[in-house]
C-alpha cells in the first residue's frame, strides 16, 4: 500500500513542479543531493545489518571484486605485451 502511495505522491509533486514552472535544472541537482548524500546512506545503515552472511550471500558480494582483479590482471599483462609504460 506505500507503494501506491509514494508513486501517486511522486506523480502529483511532479505535475505540481511542472505547472509552477520551476527551475527544473535546480529541482535536478537538489534531488540529486537528497538521494545521494541522505537516502541511499540512510537506507545501507538500515539495511546492511539485517544481512546474513551465508555462502549464497558472499557470492554476489565476491564477483565485483573478482573483475576488478581480472581486469587489473587483463589491462597488466596486455600492457607489458604492447610495452606500454607503466
Amino acid at each position: 500500500m506505500s507503494f501506491y502511495l509514494l508513486v501517486g505522491i511522486s506523480f502529483f509533486s511532479g505535475i505540481i513542479l511542472q505547472r509552477g514552472h520551476i527551475d527544473t535544472a535546480r529541482w535536478v541537482a537538489v534531488l540529486n543531493h537528497y538521494i545521494i548524500f541522505l537516502a541511499l546512506p540512510a537506507l545501507i545503515l538500515l539495511k546492511v545489518p539485517g544481512i546474513e552472511l551465508t555462502p549464497a550471500a558472499l557470492f554476489p558480494m565476491l564477483v565485483p571484486w573478482m573483475l576488478v582483479a581480472l581486469s587489473f590482471a587483463l589491462a597488466y599483462s596486455l600492457g607489458k605485451h604492447l610495452g606500454w609504460p607503466a
